[in-house]
């Protein structure tokens, strides 16, 4: 018989993600159950690693933008 335990425990707005799984791409042995209602929002990994390289770019920019010409130096 197989012996399921419980390894987390989330509160509301809490991220849930195997976190050796979704960086290593490989499958996840963990099981997920909600205790009440919830929604599940999800991201495939090449669409969020596509996400950071663009928000990094803009945050790059800005911050060469607002650092080219002295403003915001202290």
């Amino acid at each position: 018989m197989e012996k399921l335990l419980t390894i987390f425990f989330y509160t509301d707005n809490q991220l849930v993600v195997s976190y050796a799984s979704f960086i290593n791409q490989v499958p996840c042995y963990f099981y997920t159950q909600s205790m009440v209602k919830s929604k599940v929002i999800y991201i495939h990994f090449d669409n969020l690693m596509s996400l950071n390289l663009q928000s990094h770019d803009k945050a790059q920019l800005s911050y060469k933008t607002r650092f080219s010409d002295g403003v915001g130096k202290s």
